[in-house]
């Protein structure tokens, strides 16, 4: 019978191109993945190293601050 499997070779196509797109897609996005959350975590660590840096003084006005309250 000629034509008979034509339907399941066109079902097999397709899902042949799905599975191909899915993969090229989840292959573009991964690196934009890693870029973006390595620059968060250097955003995040330099944020951090400017807000905990020691201050000027040595610290002796955060300290007596402390005590008086």
């Amino acid at each position: 019978r000629p034509g008979f499997d034509n339907w399941r070779s066109q079902l097999d196509r397709r899902r042949a191109c799905e599975e191909t797109a899915r993969r090229a897609s989840a292959a573009s996005q991964s690196p934009l993945t890693a870029i973006f959350k390595l620059r968060a975590c250097t955003e995040v660590r330099a944020f951090c190293l400017y807000v905990t840096r020691p201050l000027p003084d040595g610290g002796t006005v955060h300290r007596r601050l402390i005590r008086s309250t």
